[in-house]
Order: structure tokens, then C-alpha cells, then sequence
């Protein structure tokens, strides 16, 4: 990093006298010369870019960028890299910036010249490589008046540069100086901001553009006060070459730029959901897509080496990402599917045993065979970064739209198929790191290890016992509720049936890798994919191998095993074009990481020849390998090769005949033909000897001193190996692996043979393993499977509308989806859905299931408030919104979603003589700092005995927080229910009411017996009789109530699960805590603080006079460690005149958590009496 000069460079001799006191000051010279203004201008810019982190520029000769052509050459931070043709020298530029993950810039001069910038501005754009971009231009009175090379070049690129400065024109105040060294520094940081890509800066000079104290001088320059730099600029010093070389290195300025303006990483609430979500998942998978370079997924430092606001640096055990998500795989028992371009693929983290490692590799062969594919239907897929490079990989995950799917990612929405639940905006580094922390964290407690909680908050809970238990201070329930999560032992994340699932991964692709293998080695001719694997036995530790795009990108995808060698994979996959791929291998080799290894095909070669030219001229360590099947190979595999041969020869196929060792020839690299395996191997070990030459060693002198540009190096440099192919061979070749695979697999019993019809094969998952089931059972997050679930096709759930995917006749049931009929089968079953529904000026989010009555959508159409803030939102709500930031209530977080629409009645059957009968839909209502997710775990079980409706309480969840206490007001809340009710059309409800929702459900039988059919109260009571006892419990609440509002609620949630009364919960598997402790986390602090104000049992009237009153049957169950709401539910059985109490053993407060199973069978036995 460079010290910024005070003034710029002047060449005012150190020895001029000052002018005498008095006298008028002599015109200075120096500070009228407007080529030595322009070079101070230059400089300074430099002077910015060096300190925010640029090492390398590369500069294309030209007149108009005279000035900072100059200052690149001068400035004793810049490595100066010289390159003739534009294009090149732009994609040169994205290699050293995709290498090192520091931005590179690029010098042009005005005109057409910046125009040739603009694929690889594209491509940076896209792959998220920094890259700064300075065009010289025109002064402004030169502009649009036919002055000759001039070009508008203001926002030039478009919307593909990420920030664009036109710089004014050069000035001598020091002020205009220090803004365009400040500019360059914003340019720097805009780069590198998440998602980095390329900026622009546009530097206009007029002329004279060469100093004239300067004309004929040397190269020594000084500083204004007289203040020699030190030596003359000489080899090495000032002009650079690859990194190693003896460059000066100045001290980091105070005022740098922060070179990484990361996103945040995943919250509290996100990391404990996310972790919850994979952990209950039965089949879940993590997919690896590429990658920024700025996020360090491969062996580099980072732009900033490690410092604060940096990239992470590598560690000894592999790439930070690598490193987190093996860790988290293993915790898990999830396969990584790692496309190379991941950084994941190979490294010292890839266990050598493929038994081992959760690493796969094989995927693009074996997912090919769509028995294979269903064998391995995922519920939950976790994605890392951008799309893929394996077609049948994305095809998989669209055929499996039903499963769950998060992307993880730090800007964008990498989602072309638009099967994605949720887009999770976060540095996927960081945010890898914290799963692994976490799921490590959460298994190690399950050791009996300590736990790694922050410290508990401040001060003991208020006494809060209901009915005068009199329960010691810290062990009751303020609001009487509960669904929380604890830190004691548990059962770590993972278990058999993660274990066994990622075992049939690596076994799959265990078998596919060594029937590959097989087939390639029966080859003697030259086969395409055999080049990559040959590659792969063949390169060294730290080698680069750069990818080109069309076939050697997918074959490396295909053919290149995980090894724990640490071979690093680049490629150009931001636009995927096959253009200045040889130029972009040239900058990745002038990083100076380790050798590079380029395999391209024949036509990208012919492309780039101009790339050859900085690899000659710098002797940089790149091995070239050409598989030249003269012509588009991959048009081969595509349908326009069923056209007429002669019209897809001469459209697609393309042959040219050209000779490549002429073009070797002409710029003097070594060029070897392999015609044979033996040869092949020979060839390229030579290359790999030859590249190994250390480059930068030997310096060459400036060109300002009469020697070269860059560095020479004795010994060294590129060479090119090609490699002859057959295109029509090369389809056969391919199709000849795949087959193979396909055969391995069905000969072990796994998918099977081609053509074969009848039953799925073996290993397939019936339909309680079908995608999706896992996580509708399991009750460990906020997703669920289901038609149209949070993985639909659509991204979410269509909003009340059965849907199913399988088009019937007995086919497998729909990914996500159950075995059987639609709406209406089974009890009433019907579509999941989920959204928002407007009542008494409040929106309230509801999920429902089922056919909930005849008059639903005529209240909907009727009702001129119904639906005017729903919406339909994806069936899986969480502490992220759909653009990943916190969900929050109505008005506050942009515009309402649009209505929900409500079912029409099914018609009557046959017969029926009037109306449709109808089951009376059930309604559930969770606890204080819960929500409708409090219900996943038992949700499927019970909307199998009838339409089923979950709410949002007031405060809750996605349901809107009013700012004023008295809104939420017991009596409120029930009006806004039967509000609620009446929108939806369910004349008469089964109520389910846990804890303060049990409270909630009894006020609503007492205002309206009519509406009830039957009601389940869980772990609730109906008030406190004693006023005395209410008014302490009240001021308690408001305590607790104000503590919430000032230490938010993250603070709290960590004093609230640690109470006695969660002490049950604590016995949940670690993934079924997450995700409660998540649905506490994403709690608003007002909703919260609210609830306890306004219907607090403090605030509540009690109900216990009202018991004998009501008519409908009651079932008060509670669990038997819970001995408080135990004798509760006896009492109030007594009172009520057809009332029951239920004990569950083994259970504490929350029973339908706890005790999943016997709450079910309660409550159905229950259901079945009242029913009949």
C-alpha cells in the first residue's frame, strides 16, 4: 500500500532558492505546464488506487492516456503490465483480479479503444470479479464536435459497471487533487462491495499530455518539498511482473478505503432456523455453485490478507468455505454436491477415502438416470452461491421444485429456475461458519459439554404464578405460554437416518466414479473426457486449473474426481462466453499463485490467439491445453444436430483446419502435439516442469531506462499441448460413460437399466420418504412439505388453491406432496396455504388446510374488508422476508401483499338433497412468543381428521403489532378471531389453545358458545381469581414487559428458555430447539412488550365462574412433569360440566412439542367422540 503524495510528483530542482522576502514570486514553470498538472492528476489517482489495495495496472499504449500511462509506470506501488490489444488486456486484468480477489485496472486511451473493455466489463459484472476501468478521454469542449478518436464514453458500459465517475479535468489545487485520490478509493471499495464487479472511472486530459520538464529527462522524480523518493524507478521496483517479483512496498495509509464491504452475516434468528431447518430435514443436500473470488473460496489470501473488512484467509485445513461446510456436512450427515468452481470440489478438507468424505462428485453422471434422480429426492436443498455448471444437476433440482430450497448467497437471486422458498442475502462464508459453529456447538452440549450461551440477562423473572401456585421466583410463566428452547443434553443434530442418507450418496457415487473410470481407461484413441482425468493424476499440489467454456467447463464438472490434493478451478462463468478465456488464464498466471493449467477448446483458442502474447512476453507459468475437435463440439450434443448435416456443419459444426503449432510458432512457445495417452502425460509433465520456473525472478529494466516493460525470466513460460479429437466420437464417448454409470448402478440394485418399465427400482423412497414428508413431520422449523409448499414451482404456496403435481393416475406422489387424492379426500383435505387476511383494521396471517366451509368464499366476495391487506406469501414464514431481510407487520415493511383468495364450497355429492356437509374446521392458537410454526410437528396428523386453520396471535409471528397496549386487550382479540372466522366462513370451530393461547380460546367459548364446537386446552388456565394476585402478576408484567423493550428481544429469549417450566423442551433434538428458539427470535420486542400489557394474566378477567356455563366438551390436557397446569386442568374439569382432564407422561409444559405423539392421540380420540 502506498503513502499518498502531499502534492503529486514535481521535478522542481531540490536546490532552487526561495524567492526573497518581499518580492514579487517568479511565475513557476513546472506549475504551468499542463502535462506535468496532467501526470500530478494521474498520480494521485494512482496514489488512490494503491491505497485501497490495487497492486497490478494494466496499460494499453495510446496518446490521450499519456498522463496516466506515466503514473503507472512511475509509481513505486503498481505492478505495470503492458498488453496491445484492448480486449486482451481487459480479460488479462479480470484473471488478476479473479486470482487474487483484489481488483485490478486497466488503461485505455479515448475512443473505440474502452469500447473493446466491454466483454470482459460483462463478465466481471456477472462472475463478481472486481475490476476498475480508467478510459482517458477527450477534454469536455471536444466532445460531440467531430473531434477525431472521440467517442461518448459517459456511462459507457451501462448498468454493467457498478459505479461510474466522469473525473473532472486536471487541476493544480491540492483540494481537486486529494478529491480524485479519494475518488479512486471509492472506486476501489464499489468494486469490491457485495457482489463485487467492475467500475469506471473516465479521466479526461487536454493536451499537452507530456510534461515538458520531463522531455528527454531520466526517470528520477521528487516530491514538491524537495523530498527525494528514493532511488530511481528501475527493474523491478516500479514495473512489476507476477507477484514475487522484488516490487517496493509502501506503508498502508490511515485513510484507506475498507476493502470489503461485506453483507452481514446470517442473524441470530436466520442461524438457528436455517440450522433447524437442515438438521430435521431426513434428505437434505447442500449444493456448492461458483463463487466470488473476493469471498476466498479458493487457496488466495483475500484482497485485504487477512485484515478486519477483508476476505477471510486461508487456513491450513482448506478454503474457509470448504473448511465450514465439510464441517457442517459431517455434523449433519448432508452430501455436498461441489461443482469445482466452488472451491469445495478438491483441497486438504476432502477426505481421501470417498467412503469418507461428504463431498460428491460424480452427480452429473449419475443424476442423469431420472431412477437414480428419484432414488436421491431431496426435502430440503441448501444452496451455496451462483447456478451450477451441470445441466443435469439443475434439471434435478427443478424436477424436485417441492423440496424446500434456500439459497444462500450475498447478492443477486441465483435462481433461474425459480424453485427457491427464500434467497438468504448474507456472506456465505461467514454464514457457513456459523452453522458449523452452531451445529457443533449444539452437539457438543449433547456431550454434556459446556454450553456456549451468552451470559443470562440481567436480574431475576418476576413471580408469575397463576392461581396462586405460589411457584419459586424464575420458575413460571409471565403470560402464561410457552415454546422455547433450552441448552441441556441432547442428542446431537444428525443421527441414524442422516447417516444412512448420505451414505447412499457416496455409495451412488462411488459406483459412478469407478464405472467412469472403467470406461475411460477401455480408450486408447484420444477421448475428450479422458483428457480431464488424466489431468487430474497429472497436476501438481496448488495448481490453477482454468477451465474454458462449452465442453472442458462440464468436462472438468463431470471428470474431475475430489481429491485432497489442493487444486484450485477457475473458469469464466459470469456470462459463460467463450471469449478472452486465454487472456483471463494469462492474468490468473500472472497472480503468481502456482502454475495454471488452461484446458479450451479449438474455437475459444482461435478466439483469444491474441492472449499468447502477454504469456510469451512475461514468461508466465500457463500451460495450455487445446482438445481441438476442429469445429463447436458441444452443437453435437444439442438438437441442431439432427438437422441436415450439411446445414449443421456449416452453421454449428463450423470446422476451420487450422494448424495451432503456427500460431505457438508465432510468438515463440514451445507447442507439442500428443497423440497417444504416454504422449499426452509426457507432454504435459513437461509443460508442468517448464511452468514451474519461478516467474519474476530475473527483472528487466523500464522502458523508461531502454530495456523491456516487464520481467524476464531465463528459464520458464508458457507452452501449449493439444490434443486432436473426433466430434462425432466425442458424443459417443460421452453417451459411452454415462451408459456406464447407468449399468453400475442397476447392476447394484440402484435405479435401473435404460428402457426398463414396471415398478421404481430399488432404493426408491416410497411415500413416507417421499421429498418433503420429512419436514412435515419433523416439527423442527417453520417449512413444511405439502403441495404447494414453500419449494413450489411458483416459490411459495399458491394461496388457497388445491394444486397437485402429478397430473393422478396412482403415479408417485408429487415431490413435497402426500400419497392419495385432493381436496376434500381424507377427511376434508385439502391444498396447504398461507397468508395475510385484514380484520377490525388489523392483518393478521393465517395458515390453513381443508375445505373450511361453504360460506367461505361467499363472506370473502360479500365482505367489502375481507382480504384487503391478504396475500400470498410462501407457505414457510421466517425471521427473513423473500429478500431476506426480517418480516414484520403491516405498513412497515412496504406495500401489502395482494388479497387472498378463499376456496369456493365443493360441490355436494350426489344425492345430498341440499348443501354440502361439512366437518367443522379446527383452530389453533400457540403461546406467548410463539406462532402458527408452534404447530409443524403435529400439523399433518391433525389435518388429516379435518380442515385446519393456524393464526398469528396479536403481536405475533407475521401478524401485525399495534403500538398501543389496549388494542390487544383480551376482548380485542376475540373479536378480531370471530372477525377472522367470519371472513373465512367457518360458521362452527373446534378450538385448540395452548398455554396464553389456551387462555385466548377459553375468552372466546365464554363471549361466543355458539361458535364452538369442542375445545382442547393445553397447558392453560382461566385466569387469576385472587386481585391481589393479579395485581402483583400484572406490575410483574409490565417489568418484564419494559425489560423487553429496552434489551430486545434476543436478551430475553435467552432468560425465557432457561426457566424451569421449558425445562422439558430442553430434552428436544437440537434441531427442534432451533427452530423454536428461532420463531422466539424473530419476535418484535413492541408485540411482545404489548401482550403481556394487554392480555397478560395480570390484565385478563378470570373465567373460572364462567366454567360451569359452557356447554361445548372440554379437554384440559396438560403433561405430568408439568404438576402446576396438571392440577389446573383437574380443577377446571370439575368445573366444567363436560370437561376432561388428560395427563401425558413424560411431558412438561409444552405437550404437543414434548410429546408429539400422545398429544395427537389425545386430541384425535377427543375429535372422533365429539365429531360423531
Amino acid at each position: 500500500m502506498a503513502e499518498p503524495h502531499p502534492a503529486g510528483f514535481a521535478a522542481r530542482p531540490v536546490d532552487a532558492a526561495a524567492p526573497a522576502a518581499g518580492a514579487a514570486a517568479a511565475p513557476d514553470p513546472v506549475r504551468s505546464d499542463r502535462g506535468r498538472t496532467n501526470l500530478d492528476w494521474a498520480l494521485a489517482l494512482m496514489d488512490g488506487l494503491v491505497e485501497a489495495g490495487v497492486e497490478h495496472v494494466v496499460v494499453c499504449p495510446g496518446s490521450r492516456s499519456t498522463p496516466l500511462a506515466l503514473a503507472a509506470a512511475r509509481h513505486p506501488g503498481v505492478r505495470l503490465w503492458i498488453q496491445l490489444d484492448e480486449r486482451s488486456a481487459a480479460f488479462f486484468a479480470l484473471g488478476l483480479g479473479r486470482a487474487t480477489g483484489r481488483p485490478a485496472a486497466v488503461v485505455a486511451t479515448s475512443g473505440t479503444a474502452p469500447a473493446n473493455f466491454y466483454p470482459a466489463v460483462i463478465e466481471a459484472r456477472y462472475g463478481r470479479v472486481p475490476l476498475v476501468v480508467l478510459s482517458a478521454d477527450r477534454p469536455h469542449e471536444l466532445r460531440e464536435f467531430g473531434a477525431p478518436q472521440t467517442v461518448d464514453q459517459i456511462h459507457l458500459y451501462g448498468r454493467h459497471a457498478k459505479w461510474f465517475a466522469d473525473l473532472p479535468l486536471p487541476e493544480d489545487e491540492p483540494a481537486a487533487r486529494a478529491f480524485v485520490t479519494r475518488a479512486a478509493v471509492r472506486a476501489v471499495a464499489e468494486a469490491l462491495a457485495a457482489p463485487a464487479g467492475p467500475v469506471h472511472l473516465n479521466v479526461p486530459f487536454r493536451e499537452p499530455l507530456v510534461p515538458a520538464a520531463l522531455a528527454g529527462a531520466g526517470t528520477e522524480c521528487r516530491l514538491p518539498d524537495g523530498q527525494a523518493t528514493g532511488a530511481p524507478v528501475t527493474a523491478g521496483a516500479a514495473v512489476g511482473g507476477p507477484a514475487g517479483a522484488g516490487s517496493v512496498r509502501l506503508r498502508s495509509s490511515p485513510r484507506g478505503a475498507e476493502p470489503r464491504l461485506a453483507p452481514a452475516a446470517l442473524t441470530d434468528a436466520q442461524a438457528h432456523e436455517l440450522l433447524g431447518l437442515l438438521a430435521g430435514a431426513r434428505r437434505g443436500i447442500i449444493v456448492c455453485g461458483p463463487l466470488s473470488p473476493v469471498l476466498a473460496a479458493g487457496p488466495g489470501t483475500g484482497p485485504a490478507g487477512g485484515r478486519e473488512g477483508g476476505a477471510p484467509v486461508a487456513v491450513p485445513g482448506g478454503a474457509p468455505l470448504a473448511v465450514a461446510l465439510t464441517r457442517l456436512a459431517r455434523r449433519l450427515g448432508l452430501p455436498i454436491l461441489a461443482d469445482p468452481l466452488s472451491g469445495v470440489r478438491c483441497g486438504p478438507h476432502v477426505d481421501p477415502s470417498p467412503e469418507e468424505s461428504p463431498v460428491i462428485d460424480a452427480y452429473d453422471a449419475f443424476l442423469r438416470d431420472p431412477q437414480v434422480a428419484g432414488t436421491l429426492a431431496p426435502d430440503v436443498v441448501l444452496r451455496i452461491g451462483g447456478l451450477p455448471v451441470s445441466k443435469p444437476l439443475a434439471q434435478y433440482l427443478e424436477r424436485y421444485a417441492g423440496a424446500v430450497q434456500i439459497v444462500l448467497d450475498e447478492g443477486g437471486w441465483p435462481d433461474p429456475g425459480h424453485v427457491a422458498a427464500r434467497v438468504v442475502r448474507a456472506d456465505p462464508v461467514r454464514a457457513c461458519q456459523q452453522l458449523a459453529d452452531l451445529a457443533e456447538a449444539m452437539a457438543g452440549q449433547a456431550a454434556g459439554g459446556p454450553a456456549s450461551e451468552p451470559a443470562e440477562v440481567r436480574g431475576d423473572p418476576a413471580g408469575s404464578g397463576e392461581e396462586g401456585a405460589g411457584d419459586p421466583a424464575g420458575a413460571r410463566d409471565p403470560a402464561g405460554s410457552g415454546d422455547g428452547a433450552g441448552s441441556g443434553a441432547n442428542p446431537p443434530p444428525g443421527g441414524p437416518a442422516s447417516a444412512a442418507w448420505l451414505a447412499l450418496w457416496q455409495r451412488i457415487n462411488r459406483l459412478a466414479r469407478q464405472a467412469a473410470a472403467r470406461q475411460l481407461a477401455a480408450w486408447d484413441e484420444p477421448a475428450e473426457p479422458r483428457v480431464v482425468a488424466e489431468l487430474a493424476g497429472l497436476l501438481p499440489a496448488g495448481t490453477v486449473l482454468f477451465a474454458g467454456n462449452s465442453m472442458p467447463v462440464r468436462d472438468v464438472d463431470t471428470f474431475f474426481p475430489a481429491s485432497a490434493v489442493p487444486v484450485r478451478f477457475l473458469a469464466n462463468r459470469g456470462a459463460s462466453g467463450i471469449d478472452g478465456v486465454v487472456s483471463t488464464a494469462a492474468g490468473v498466471a500472472a497472480a503468481g499463485e502456482g502454475p495454471v493449467v488452461l484446458v479450451i477448446g479449438d474455437l475459444s483458442f482461435y478466439h483469444d490467439l491474441n492472449g499468447l502474447w502477454a504469456a510469451a512476453r512475461y514468461r508466465l507459468p500457463l500451460v495450455v491445453v487445446v482438445v481441438n475437435n476442429d469445429g463447436g463440439g458441444i452443437f453435437s450434443f444439442l438438437p441442431q444436430a439432427r438437422l441436415d448435416p450439411g446445414e449443421f456443419e456449416s452453421l454449428w459444426g463450423t470446422p476451420h483446419g487450422l494448424d495451432f503449432r503456427h500460431a505457438a510458432a508465432l510468438y515463440g512457445i514451445p507447442y507439442r502435439r500428443a497423440s497417444t495417452w504416454d504422449d499426452f502425460r509426457a507432454a504435459v509433465q513437461e509443460a508442468l516442469a517448464r511452468a514451474g520456473t519461478t516467474p519474476g525472478q530475473a527483472g528487466g529494466s523500464t522502458g523508461a531506462t531502454g530495456g523491456s516493460t516487464g520481467p524476464e525470466v531465463a528459464a520458464g513460460g508458457p507452452a501449449i499441448v493439444e490434443v486432436r479429437t473426433d466430434r462425432r466420437r466425442n458424443v459417443e464417448h460421452h453417451r459411452r460413460v454415462w451408459q456406464a454409470v447407468t449399468a453400475a448402478l442397476a447392476e447394484a440394485g440402484i435405479g435401473k437399466p435404460a428402457g426398463e418399465s414396471g415398478p421404481g427400482a430399488a432404493g426408491r423412497p416410497g411415500p413416507k420418504d417421499a421429498p418433503g414428508a420429512a419436514a412435515s413431520r419433523t416439527g423442527t422449523g417453520r417449512w413444511r412439505g405439502g403441495s404447494g409448499g414453500p419449494g413450489s414451482g411458483s416459490g411459495g404456496a399458491e394461496p388457497w388453491t388445491p394444486t397437485t403435481r402429478d397430473g393422478g393416475g396412482g403415479s408417485e406422489p408429487p415431490p413435497g406432496g402426500r400419497p392419495g387424492g385432493g381436496a376434500g379426500e381424507g377427511g376434508g383435505k385439502g391444498a396447504r396455504a398461507a397468508g395475510f387476511v385484514r380484520v377490525r383494521g388489523v392483518r393478521y396471517y393465517i395458515e390453513a388446510e381443508g375445505d373450511l366451509g361453504a360460506g367461505a368464499g361467499r363472506a370473502a366476495r360479500q365482505d367489502p374488508e375481507a382480504g384487503v391487506d391478504g396475500g400470498a406469501l410462501p407457505a414457510s414464514p421466517g425471521p427473513w422476508s423473500a429478500a431476506g431481510g426480517a418480516a414484520g407487520e403491516a405498513g412497515s415493511h412496504g406495500p401489502a401483499p395482494p388479497p387472498v383468495p378463499v376456496p369456493p364450497p365443493v360441490p355436494a355429492p350426489d344425492g345430498a338433497g341440499g348443501g354440502a356437509r361439512y366437518r367443522e374446521p379446527a383452530l389453533l392458537l400457540h403461546g406467548f412468543t410463539g406462532s402458527a410454526a408452534t404447530w409443524a410437528g403435529v400439523w399433518d396428523e391433525l389435518a388429516a381428521e379435518g380442515p385446519l386453520v393456524a393464526v398469528d396471535l396479536l403481536g405475533h409471528g407475521r401478524t401485525a403489532a399495534p403500538a398501543h397496549p389496549a388494542r390487544y386487550r383480551m376482548e380485542e382479540q376475540v373479536a378480531d378471531l370471530l372477525a377472522l372466522l367470519d371472513r373465512l366462513g367457518c360458521r362452527r370451530i373446534h378450538l385448540v389453545g395452548y398455554s396464553m393461547g389456551g387462555r385466548v380460546a377459553l375468552s372466546l367459548a365464554a363471549a361466543a358458545p355458539e361458535r364452538v364446537a369442542s375445545l382442547v386446552l393445553e397447558s392453560s388456565s382461566p385466569g387469576l381469581a385472587d386481585p391481589a394476585e393479579r395485581e402483583a402478576r400484572r406490575r410483574a408484567d409490565d417489568e418484564l414487559a419494559r425489560r423487553i423493550e429496552v434489551e430486545g428481544v434476543e436478551a430475553f429469549t435467552r432468560h425465557w428458555e432457561r426457566l424451569p417450566l421449558f425445562a422439558g423442551l430442553r430434552r428436544l433434538p437440537p434441531a427442534a430447539q432451533a427452530a423454536v428458539r428461532a420463531t422466539r427470535l424473530a419476535q418484535r420486542p413492541r408485540g411482545l412488550a404489548n401482550s403481556l400489557r394487554g392480555m397478560g394474566a395480570g390484565v385478563q378477567p378470570p373465567l373460572w365462574d364462567r366454567l360451569p356455563d359452557l356447554p361445548m366438551p372440554v379437554l384440559c390436557l396438560a403433561g405430568a412433569e408439568d404438576g402446576k397446569y396438571a392440577a389446573l386442568a383437574s380443577r377446571m374439569a370439575a368445573r366444567l360440566p363436560r370437561g376432561r382432564a388428560v395427563t401425558v407422561p413424560g411431558a412438561g409444559h409444552t405437550v404437543h412439542l414434548e410429546e408429539p405423539a400422545a398429544f395427537v392421540r389425545e386430541v384425535r380420540a377427543f375429535w372422533e367422540e365429539v365429531r360423531r
